[in-house]
């Protein structure tokens, strides 16, 4: 049995999904995924490369470039195609201000995350409660989710993440964008624990 790694490198990674239901994205997303697999491919392809200035370019070399599966889904079909604790990274960006049920996705997205996973993430979220940004929010909340495609300014999305998973959280605070009520950012890692440590013991008599 090989033992989980809770620290799996991306050089290891050989497909990434992601999951956007909105058509019009999709271009986006396969140009920049694109410029990603260019930048590996000269790697690979110029053999005068100085190696000690490139991180992993013996690595890459060798390597097959990664795949990428975009679907058009939502997390709960997407859930029904795949097996329970089987992603090892997630990747949120700017995604809990605009599902229907932010705590119902979160346990979600943990019950299909590896022990060991884990989730990076980037939210712009509710205010301290008290402060004059909170207050803002509260008050432009209904009209911006209704202009802005779905946005929720005023969602308290790390502290959500927090009351329904086991996750341990590190995160950082930043300020981006010229509209206040959605400026304050939650940049983020959040590590699954759950039955790590028993996976590592069986693991280890295999």
């Amino acid at each position: 049995m090989k033992k989980p790694n809770p620290r799996r490198s991306r050089k290891q990674v050989d497909t990434h999904i992601a999951l956007e239901p909105m058509p019009g994205m999709h271009p986006k997303i396969l140009d920049e995924f694109q410029i990603n697999r260019d930048h590996l491919q000269l790697i690979k392809s110029n053999t005068n490369l100085e190696n000690r200035r490139i991180p992993d370019a013996d690595f890459y070399k060798n390597k097959e470039l990664p795949q990428l599966d975009l679907r058009g889904q939502f997390l709960e079909h997407f859930a029904e195609t795949v097996p329970a604790e089987s992603l090892d990274w997630i990747i949120l960006g700017n995604v809990l201000c605009e599902v229907p049920h932010p705590a119902k996705e979160i346990k979600l997205l943990d019950s299909l995350l590896k022990p060991g996973g884990r989730v990076y993430f980037c939210e712009h979220v509710q205010a301290p409660v008290g402060t004059w940004r909170y207050y803002l929010q509260k008050l432009v909340a209904r009209w911006w989710v209704r202009i802005a495609d779905g946005c929720n300014c005023d969602r308290p999305s790390v502290e959500t993440m927090k009351a329904v998973t086991d996750w341990e959280i590190e995160h950082w605070t930043f300020f981006e964008g010229i509209f206040p009520w959605n400026a304050q950012f939650e940049l983020g890692l959040a590590v699954k624990k759950g039955r790590y440590r028993e996976l590592l013991a069986a693991g280890s008599k295999d």
